[in-house]
């Protein structure tokens, strides 16, 4: 299988994911979705000089562009669990915590692909003004007018995605209500 980048990704890919089998706990689960995931954004945003995944942190422009599209499409998801009457502090993956909303954590994982497209599509296309965002303390800011821009891409991809967000809740309701008739949701970004 291929990464959009074009590389292959079979040697690491078998080597992490298929490990996941033999996993005991799930302390070790999360070091392999980091594993992963760390190999991931470095083969997937290596085209525009990729450093690493920092969420909270915005020590350049793309993990500050990303937490302000995962922040939109975590409020949009976890307004859907909610309309189904989920609570939403308490999750599968993600365990109960203190304030955290633990079951949006989990439901918004496969659709965080969305986002990612769209960073590295607005730098492929050129659409990311450097001058738009703001450095202090070493960590990347954007004004007020200049986020509306960047949100208006975010709102209008997860808006064009609605619709297979919302049935995806609506399966993960079904199955949980009836895992017996109704099959575990799977979503799939469309090229």
């Amino acid at each position: 299988r291929k990464v959009d980048c074009g590389k292959d990704v079979e040697g690491w890919e078998k080597e992490l994911v298929g490990s996941i089998d033999d996993v005991g706990s799930q302390d070790s689960l999360r070091g392999i979705e980091g594993n992963v995931a760390k190999e991931f954004f470095g083969l997937y945003f290596e085209p525009i000089g990729w450093m690493r995944r920092m969420p909270r942190a915005k020590p350049d422009t793309a993990n500050l562009l990303m937490d302000i599209g995962y922040t939109m499409l975590f409020n949009f998801v976890d307004s859907l669990l909610r309309l189904y009457g989920f609570d939403i502090y308490k999750g599968c993956y993600h365990k109960l915590f203190f304030q955290r909303r633990s079951l949006a954590c989990d439901i918004v994982e496969p659709f965080r692909s969305v986002i990612d497209r769209e960073v590295l599509k607005m730098y492929t296309l050129g659409k990311i003004d450097e001058k738009d965002f703001k450095v202090k303390d070493r960590a990347y800011s954007l004004s007020f007018v200049n986020s509306q821009k960047y949100a208006g891409v975010f709102l209008e991809v997860i808006m064009k995605n609605r619709e297979q967000i919302y049935k995806y809740v609506q399966g993960f309701y079904r199955f949980v209500m009836n895992g017996e008739e109704n099959a575990f949701p799977e979503f799939k970004i469309s090229r």
